[in-house]
């Protein structure tokens, strides 16, 4: 079926439906106890100096509306949420035509990322994820369409986004190498110059991330985007009991260490206590304590992570038992339920490998697939909890591979009625 017979106003009327069922439900708090940490970001970042824990564009966003709209900076922001999910339910349903053969197929798999409940709950709160979620759709539909349309506007596009996605979110880092790949993949396969354009814009992205990393080191003392990663490792060795005191080499600051392993009451507690070990001895001593803790204790920091996978992976069952409405629930179990990630991937994998290899569009099949992964790797790697909040970027992805395996299935089921 041509692309022009199936983009139809259908897509339109899925997002609208989708944005209203998102703010007329889900949670009523919409500012949430890590949003204040974005409102403190942006006066920092206006004095002229970089947040600590923070990048740059929330807060920036937030600093913008509450210069038009004072304490009401919120309806701004969710508004702009609203606006970008439409626009990346447009992309995604192009994104499909591309992919899938199907109509069928395709209305379905537009109408799971449109209608999929994170995709409604986080729309509404003033917390990242949900133009993680919606810019990540962008960027995508921008390199695929490049591959299609050969053109630069697509090149510079999707750039812009990558650069707006990587201070965003840190946890997207991960998109530099892959962005490279990308783009020296089809310097060697398609029209050399365009894609060679696409390569210096790439390595420009790559450049201004290096820079901004070297202007935090230069203010913190340690090479990167924010000291998150830090808080993140001290959380997850504190809680296994790996924080090395032999690998601190300040006396007063190993004692505040040890203390601090006794006082801890709740979870979050960890971000408080790391913050003050940082105003106390610095940034740089504190990423010291975290490496070095983790290089001495590899082994067992490893098996901590393998025997959390089970908890992470089963978080979202307890959102049965909070007294929240329908929708805030089966957003939140959706996006914290970590096993479908897994699940849904392993599966992809072994049907690409015995079928999909063969398709015309496999390498952005395997750079999805790349993508999806390095999220997941990320939520691992680096959240002490909650891994599935994380790795909700994937579910986007996700549903382009599902759409794929299905619209294959399909097609198999129908040659064989024929």
């Amino acid at each position: 079926m041509k692309l022009k017979n199936r983009i139809k106003p259908i897509f339109l009327l899925y997002a609208l439906i989708a944005a209203l069922l998102g703010l007329l439900a889900g949670p009523p708090n919409w500012i949430q106890w890590d949003t204040e940490s974005y409102v403190k970001a942006g006066h920092v970042l206006l004095n002229g100096t970089l947040d600590v824990f923070r990048t740059p564009v929330y807060p920036f966003l937030i600093s913008f509306f509450r210069m038009f709209l004072g304490e009401w900076f919120s309806t701004g922001i969710i508004a702009l949420q609203v606006l970008m999910f439409i626009l990346s339910v447009y992309c995604f349903s192009l994104l499909c035509s591309y992919f899938l053969k199907n109509h069928l197929v395709y209305n379905i798999t537009v109408a799971l990322y449109a209608f999929h409940p994170t995709m409604l709950m986080w729309q509404k709160l003033i917390l990242t994820e949900s133009l993680s979620i919606s810019v990540m759709v962008i960027f995508i539909y921008l390199l695929v369409k490049y591959i299609h349309d050969n053109n630069y506007s697509s090149i510079i596009l999707s750039q812009l986004f990558l650069i707006f996605l990587l201070f965003l979110r840190p946890a997207f880092v991960y998109l530099i190498p892959l962005n490279l790949i990308f783009w020296g993949y089809w310097m060697a396969k398609k029209n050399f110059i365009r894609s060679l354009v696409g390569m210096l814009g790439a390595l420009v992205v790559a450049a201004f991330f290096g820079y901004y990393c070297y202007s935090f080191e230069k203010q913190y003392g340690i090479w990167g985007t924010s000291n998150v990663s830090d808080v993140n490792q001290y959380w997850i060795l504190s809680e296994a009991g790996l924080i090395d005191l032999n690998a601190i080499p300040n006396e007063q600051m190993k004692i505040d260490v040890e203390r601090f392993q006794k006082v801890i009451l709740y979870r979050s507690d960890h971000i408080i206590l790391f913050d003050i070990l940082q105003r106390r001895y610095g940034l740089s001593a504190c990423h010291d304590m975290v490496v070095n803790s983790i290089k001495n204790n590899l082994g067992a920091y490893i098996k901590s992570r393998i025997k959390s996978f089970w908890t992470e992976g089963t978080a979202s069952v307890g959102c049965w038992e909070e007294h929240r409405d329908l929708l805030t629930r089966l957003g939140l179990f959706t996006s914290l339920n970590f096993f479908q990630y897994i699940t849904f991937l392993i599966i992809y994998i072994v049907m690409f490998f015995c079928y999909l290899r063969k398709n015309g569009m496999w390498f952005i099949s395997v750079y999805l697939l790349l993508i999806a992964g390095g999220g997941m790797f990320v939520a691992i790697a680096g959240a002490p909890n909650f891994w599935g909040r994380l790795a909700v970027t994937c579910i986007p992805v996700s549903f382009l591979l599902f759409g794929q395996e299905l619209d294959f299935i399909y097609t198999k089921l129908k040659n064989k009625e024929c």
